[in-house]
């Protein structure tokens, strides 16, 4: 799980999570491959090998190992952060459109996370 610090805009709590996913720019149609970080019903965080520009709008599908079972979620959203960490980039992304499908998984994945970090 990561904290939330005191200057944080986060909404929701975020929780590390280890995943695969693409990013589609649109509307250049630009396509990354990438490893995800951390999740929450607000964004993702993932790391890439190049830079994404703020502000980029775009659409991602990412699959998590949930409870034995792969669950798979698409939605669109805008990059909010972009962060060197080593040799790599983590991109952050906040969720513009997540429809039902998309939220019913993300709420059962985080919840999945919920109970592997408080023990219950």
């Amino acid at each position: 799980m990561t904290q939330n610090g005191p200057t944080d805009r986060r909404l929701h709590m975020r929780y590390r999570t280890a995943g695969r996913g693409r990013w589609i720019a649109i509307p250049s149609g630009v396509q990354v491959e990438f490893e995800l970080v951390d999740i929450s019903l607000g964004g993702i965080s993932f790391r890439v090998s190049h830079p994404i520009p703020l502000n980029t709008r775009g659409a991602t599908r990412f699959s998590v190992l949930c409870e034995g079972r792969s669950v798979t979620v698409e939605a669109r959203a805008d990059v909010r952060n972009c962060v060197l960490e080593h040799s790599e980039y983590r991109i952050g992304i906040q969720f513009q459109e997540l429809g039902e499908a998309a939220r019913n998984a993300m709420e059962m994945i985080i919840e999945a996370r919920s109970r592997i970090v408080h023990g219950f």
